[in-house]
């Protein structure tokens, strides 16, 4: 569903697309309860899942996809910025002097622009398991071109959201425990959707009453549910090597005194290298790996006291041969 999410954040957010809001949105409660904030804002959106090609390539694909993308995003919007920017800005060829007309043209003339940006941690994760951490702190530190990109969207979108599947690179490039503390735990999903607690419930109400949700759902329990996914936990880091892969599920005391924290880790073999005396070898390169992190400083600290509970999962192709707590 995440690509459907996305498509209704761009539809609904996007002011190119208000006058058709009431033939896309018009038979659903939020087309009977649009909020303030619908149809006000310039959307951009990358998909970096689309940026291929080899590790040495990388930086050529990546300067033409934001160069297609940016010019794209100004013809599109071409009628809210002044002719001199359109001119200078076509005759543009870098995505970072496209990056910097943008960004300081519309803090100039205070247009509201809300980022999308999907599978950001795409290719890094890739440069990560491929060719490690030499290569990845080129693309992501200092001067490094992916760095570069986020620098120059800084204080320019009013709203940002992000997918991916690790937090290790945004919180590299962008200080993101703070942006994930901000955008997603604060305000519960207030913030992240654009709707209130009260709009959930009403909303909730609504299609109970038409009789799209059980008679006999609780809201509020439903409510409740939904908030540890942004609350109760946050994803601190992953580390990617191999065919290993570790999540740290730590606790978020400032709205939840949580009692449990948790190490997950993952162990792949493909069915063609299956043995049982593979199976065991990863097994106990496991558990001597997730020992040596459960006791490392950070996580330590991070855990603020928590039970700590280290998991293992291990998979053979698609099927999970093992899983246990150690």
């Amino acid at each position: 569903g995440k690509s459907l999410l996305l498509s209704m954040l761009k539809t609904y957010y996007d002011k190119a697309k208000k006058d058709q809001f009431e033939k896309l949105f018009g038979s659903l409660w939020i087309g009977k309860h649009p909020t303030e904030l619908m149809g006000r804002y310039q959307v951009m959106h990358l998909d970096f899942s689309r940026i291929g090609g080899t590790i040495d390539e990388l930086e050529k694909k990546f300067d033409e996809y934001l160069c297609y993308t940016l010019n794209a995003f100004v013809r599109k919007y071409a009628d809210d910025y002044p002719d001199y920017f359109i001119k200078s800005f076509f005759e543009c060829n870098t995505y970072t002097g496209k990056l910097i007309q943008i960004t300081t043209v519309a803090n100039e003339l205070r247009i509201p622009m809300y980022l999308i940006i999907d599978e950001y941690d795409n290719f890094t994760n890739v440069v990560l398991s491929e060719k490690g951490e030499e290569v990845y702190h080129k693309l992501t530190h200092a001067e490094g071109f992916y760095r570069d990109v986020f620098k120059k969207f800084k204080g320019t979108f009013e709203r940002i959201f992000f997918t991916g599947v690790s937090p290790v690179t945004l919180d590299d490039l962008t200080s993101g425990f703070n942006i994930g503390w901000n955008i997603s735990t604060i305000f519960y999903f207030d913030k992240m959707l654009g709707f209130s607690t009260e709009e959930v419930r009403d909303m909730f109400t609504y299609y109970k009453n038409a009789g799209r949700l059980p008679a006999d759902c609780d809201i509020e329990a439903m409510i409740e549910e939904m908030r540890p996914w942004y609350d109760n936990y946050c994803f601190a880091e992953e580390c990617l090597k191999d065919n290993n892969r570790v999540f740290f599920l730590l606790p978020n005391m400032t709205h939840y005194q949580s009692k449990h924290s948790y190490i997950l880790e993952l162990k792949y073999l493909s069915k063609s290298d299956y043995t049982e005396k593979k199976a065991q070898e990863q097994w106990d390169e496991a558990v001597e790996q997730i020992n040596s992190y459960a006791v490392a400083p950070r996580v330590e600290a991070l855990r603020q006291g928590t039970q700590l509970h280290k998991i293992i999962i291990l998979f053979c192709g698609w099927d999970m041969i093992k899983m246990r707590e150690v």
